[in-house]
């Protein structure tokens, strides 16, 4: 949530809390239980959506860093081999193919590290006989193949978690929308009668009305003299 949607949402439970804290006067009024009830809900639908929103994916980005750091490693050892081998047999046809440094694959976008992983792979697959007396064995390629795995598994958790943010503020947006119709077109308009009959309720229900935001000084909090 941003700093208006809190500074709502505080609005929102002093609302509540005055209504609550008034009830037999409020009851008095029969569809201001069912209004209320759907306000609470709004509240905790809207607290819920906001932990979703503000999951911390710090934790996946390093993981997925760190995967992105090795892979690198191990691949360009691969391609180093791959190269050396073509060099060696004047496949110039190989050698274009496989030829990827660490920084290449490291300044990649992510897919495309992945793409070109998957290519060194192949090549040194289909060479792999060869490819044992320039130091490559099947268990280092089984550990080049699991490592793009890994890598494209973190990279799918991380898509789905930013997702599933921009999922949770679009439903914020829709909730606090519907809460904001809620409030102006039916509650603020069923309390208007205390204006004349409970004037105290009332003043009270319309300051509780009041968005502040935060970081800033109210008006009455504005006017009131510094203690020394």
């Amino acid at each position: 949530m941003n700093n208006i949607q809190t500074s709502k949402l505080n609005m929102y439970k002093a609302v509540l809390h005055v209504c609550e804290s008034n009830h037999v006067l409020v009851n008095t009024i029969p569809a201001s239980a069912g209004i209320l009830q759907e306000l609470t809900t709004a509240i905790s639908q809207i607290e819920t959506t906001s932990l979703t929103q503000g999951q911390n994916t710090t934790g996946i980005t390093q993981d997925k860093a760190s995967l992105k750091h090795n892979l690198a490693e191990l691949a360009a050892e691969v391609s180093g081999a791959v190269v050396a081998y073509a060099v060696k047999n004047k496949n110039n046809e190989l050698r274009a193919a496989a030829d990827y440094s660490y920084t290449d694959i490291t300044r990649y976008k992510d897919s495309d590290t992945i793409h070109c992983c998957q290519i060194i792979l192949g090549k040194a697959q289909a060479h792999v006989t060869e490819l044992i007396h320039y130091g490559l064995t099947p268990a280092k390629l089984e550990t080049l193949r699991v490592s793009v795995d890994a890598f494209s598994t973190i990279i799918g958790r991380r898509q789905a978690h930013k997702g599933t943010k921009v999922a949770a503020t679009k439903d914020l947006d829709k909730l606090y929308e519907e809460t904001d119709i809620l409030l102006k077109d039916i509650l603020d308009r069923l309390v208007l009668p205390f204006k004349k009959t409970d004037i105290n309720f009332f003043n009270k229900y319309m300051h509780a009305r009041q968005v502040i935001e935060l970081g800033k000084r109210s008006k009455t909090e504005e006017s009131e003299p510094v203690k020394a």
